[in-house]
């Protein structure tokens, strides 16, 4: 008889336990969803600006170091060793150097690329060669020994297998970031539910030629309301291709002077090295 009691007890008390296990655990995936970020703001935007162009150091950087805000800058092999200098002193006032490979490999549907930096023609052991490369480039400039990373046109593939898993498991870049084709502001741009983020796929937003400032000013606009994180990806300012001009560019960067008590503006790392931590707690 006892044993039959018990038998009863354990069955009419497992379907609690499994409810209050699961309550636990979906507690625990809502706690992570929102987070709270530094002083106080609403949200975070990183400015990232692609291809280690001359309009970064004429432009974009002498804005930025103006308005006392920082960016982060994807370079690829372009960068040359009599700019060096410069981009050291760029990382000495809180900007960021981060790989893009040494090549900017990219599909062959574009016209503008050769048959030797075609992803249809690299292997994911010459991709992550490839990184691994630019890495020692860049230590050069700021002694860092890994970097964040962003894929060249946003693209996963090469040989057509996707190698985002093996970027992740070669330890050769911390993040990486990708993106969307260029054009207007999508929903699934700005990550604010962080319970499953993937930080090897940080969405961004390509900002499309000559976007008015109204345009940039509407998607920090929504980092704000939806409390969360949203990464612009630029090409050009004022100049180079993709450009946005000059005049926008600084008009933006007046607005997030008026917000930092609301959008924290910081570099790719250290926004999702924040997240990281806020998240394994």
């Amino acid at each position: 008889m006892r044993n039959i009691f018990r038998s009863y007890f354990l069955y009419s008390i497992l379907p609690f336990l499994f409810l209050f296990t699961n309550s636990c655990t979906e507690s625990a995936k809502h706690s992570l969803a929102k987070i709270s970020w530094p002083n106080g703001a609403k949200g975070v935007l990183c400015l990232t600006y692609d291809d280690a162009l001359e309009s970064h150091l004429n432009n974009a950087i002498p804005q930025l170091n103006a308005a006392k805000l920082t960016g982060t800058f994807f370079v690829d092999g372009r960068i040359r060793i009599n700019q060096f200098d410069v981009w050291r002193a760029a990382t000495k006032n809180g900007h960021e150097i981060a790989n893009h490979t040494v090549y900017h490999p990219c599909s062959q549907s574009f016209d503008w690329i050769s048959p030797q930096t075609a992803t249809e023609n690299y292997t994911v052991d010459r991709m992550l060669k490839e990184i691994g490369t630019l890495n020692q480039m860049l230590y050069a400039i700021d002694s860092n020994q890994i970097h964040s990373f962003a894929f060249p046109c946003s693209a996963h593939e090469v040989g057509g297998k996707n190698y985002v898993e093996d970027l992740r498991k070669s330890n050769l870049v911390s993040f990486a970031r990708t993106g969307s084709k260029e054009g207007d502001i999508a929903e699934d741009q700005i990550v604010n539910d962080f319970s499953n983020i993937d930080f090897f796929q940080v969405p961004s937003w390509g900002i499309p030629q000559d976007t008015p400032a109204e345009k940039l000013i509407q998607f920090a606009e929504e980092i704000k309301n939806k409390e969360g994180l949203g990464v612009m990806l630029f090409h050009g300012i004022g100049g180079d291709y993709t450009s946005v001009s000059n005049e926008e560019h600084q008009k933006l960067l007046e607005y997030l002077n008026t917000q930092q008590s609301e959008i924290w503006v910081t570099t790719f790392t250290e926004a999702l090295d924040y997240i990281k931590t806020q998240t394994e707690q």
